[in-house]
């Protein structure tokens, strides 16, 4: 569809004023090039745009009056040398300050932010006494400690805390699970993460889950990057293997008297899922059975208590959240139970076993697979 003349009138309006907006921002550029061209009498002279004689040697020229190449190198490696060390030096204090609690680390921080209050004229002179007692007059090491451990420094460590306070503490307690040290947080690989070049945890993200799953698959020939509970989860599992996904997503199984897997959310969820089984294959597909106790699988999802065990593995392992989605987290929490319903036909019966199996022999017994019960549910005042 064509635009009416009027638009067209009216955006070559618009154009024209701008360029002569422009012009009083772009003119000192071009003159300054075209001064760089001219010689000194040209530029005292009578003032012209394009020089009458276009003298490239200045460029060269201008190499033997100045070491520029010098000055140019020094501010290089000064400003590089001073970032380095600003980062490094504020990541570690605001890290201490946002994470690790002392006494007098909020009044630490406090005093920090006051000394931006002070004028840096204030401190001219203290700063002077201060390197010539180092004997670093005459060097670049001022030009390197005073931005690092001056007001810049000040400013780069109270971001870096603010970033360190935004983070979920969760991830650095995951990380704390797996045995990492408050450095070790930042980088560390799996056997079948390592060959891949994944990271770990896949970022906590159902949308970066399936980048690293599928990495760990090709890595690792005849191996899964993921597989359900119990290494298959299509049958009695399935439910286990649908329904943390599909609440990440903002969906549910069944919700309000009906069934949610034809909701947007859930067919989101399942469809990523499926693309991962079936076109990626990073996760252990119909018919066949996965076993990540015994590293054929570099991820599953599983109780708790199946970590127990763990230690003894001959692979290195850890712990990690459940990867949220677009509607938040969907942390699932389970715990095996047997029920009597009141209202069962063999409720006796029923009693009967639910009291044999948590006696105090036969919970000694389960205790060496599974945690053992805290207390049977018939001596509770709930069953009295």
């Amino acid at each position: 569809m064509t635009p009416p003349r009027t638009e067209i009138l009216y955006r070559i309006c618009w154009t024209m004023a701008l360029l002569l907006l422009a012009v009083p921002f772009v003119f000192p550029f071009l003159w300054m090039i075209s001064g760089g061209f001219k010689s000194t009498t040209e530029i005292f002279g009578a003032p012209t745009l394009i020089p009458r004689v276009w003298r490239f040697e200045n460029f060269a020229e201008v190499f033997t009056y100045q070491p520029f190449a010098r000055q140019y190198f020094n501010s290089l490696y000064i400003a590089a040398t001073a970032t380095v060390l600003t980062l490094f030096i504020a990541s570690l204090a605001g890290y201490a300050l946002a994470r690790i609690r002392f006494a007098g680390a909020g009044l630490l921080m406090l005093f920090l932010v006051m000394a931006l209050m002070v004028p840096e004229e204030v401190t001219i002179i203290p700063n002077f006494f201060l390197i010539r007692a180092m004997g670093l007059i005459d060097t670049h090491w001022p030009l390197i400690l005073l931005p690092v451990f001056g007001p810049q420094g000040v400013v780069a460590t109270f971001l870096m805390r603010q970033f360190f306070l935004a983070l979920p503490r969760e991830l650095e307690e995951a990380g704390k699970m797996d045995g990492l040290s408050r450095f070790g947080g930042l980088v560390e690989d799996r056997p079948a993460h390592g060959a891949a070049g994944a990271r770990r945890g896949c970022d906590h993200h159902l949308s970066a889950f399936v980048e690293p799953a599928k990495k760990v698959t090709e890595a690792n020939p005849g191996k899964w990057g993921f597989e359900f509970k119990d290494g298959e989860g299509y049958a009695s599992r399935m439910t286990h293997a649908l329904l943390p996904p599909v609440r990440a997503y903002g969906g549910d199984l069944w919700a309000n008297g009906q069934c949610g897997l034809d909701k947007p959310e859930a067919v989101a969820a399942i469809k990523q899922l499926h693309d991962m089984v079936f076109k990626d294959k990073s996760i252990v597909p119909p018919g066949e059975q996965g076993d990540y106790f015994s590293g054929n699988s570099a991820m599953t999802v599983n109780q708790i208590s199946r970590a127990s065990k763990m230690p003894e593995a001959g692979f290195k392992w850890g712990i990690a959240p459940l990867p949220s989605g677009p509607a938040g987290e969907a942390p699932v929490i389970g715990q095996a139970a047997l029920t009597v319903f009141a209202s069962g036909k063999n409720k006796e019966l029923a009693a009967q076993l639910v009291a044999d199996m948590t006696s105090k022999d036969n919970v000694a017994v389960m205790a060496q697979f599974f945690p053992p019960a805290r207390k049977s549910v018939l001596e509770s005042d709930a069953a009295t």
